[in-house]
């Protein structure tokens, strides 16, 4: 399991992607935080 703050900074490099889309930047970031409270 990944420490959060990598998790978030893993958020923040796809957030920060141009070529990915809104809707593939909030699935990833609702499958990180489901991961992290399923911890």
């Amino acid at each position: 399991m990944k420490k959060k703050n990598e998790v978030a900074e893993e958020i923040r490099n796809v957030s920060s992607a141009e070529n990915v889309s809104e809707e593939v930047v909030i699935g990833t970031q609702s499958f990180y935080l489901f991961c992290i409270y399923r911890s």
